[in-house]
């Protein structure tokens, strides 16, 4: 049986470094649970993948409405 590969937990400053953002925003995030995260005692942690997540939830796709990826319609012809 393998053992499970150790996860590594990321902090405040290295999940704000992750996500491009100031530590002072993943903390807003924190005190509004908008983004995900483990608290183990006063410590928070987050993982690889919930900051995957994160920013899974937060990406837009413009094919998503139709609006950007629909080809642009035919310009009329008028009749001869």
């Amino acid at each position: 049986m393998n053992p499970e590969p150790e996860q590594r937990w990321l902090f405040i400053p290295e999940a704000a470094a992750y996500l491009g953002a100031s530590e002072r925003q993943v903390r807003r995030w924190l005190a509004q649970k908008r983004i995900p995260h483990t608290r183990l005692g006063n410590r928070v942690q987050f993982t690889h993948e919930q900051l995957d997540a994160f920013i899974a939830a937060h990406t837009f796709h413009p094919d998503d409405r139709g609006e950007l990826c629909s080809p642009p319609s035919a310009p009329s012809q008028p009749s001869a």
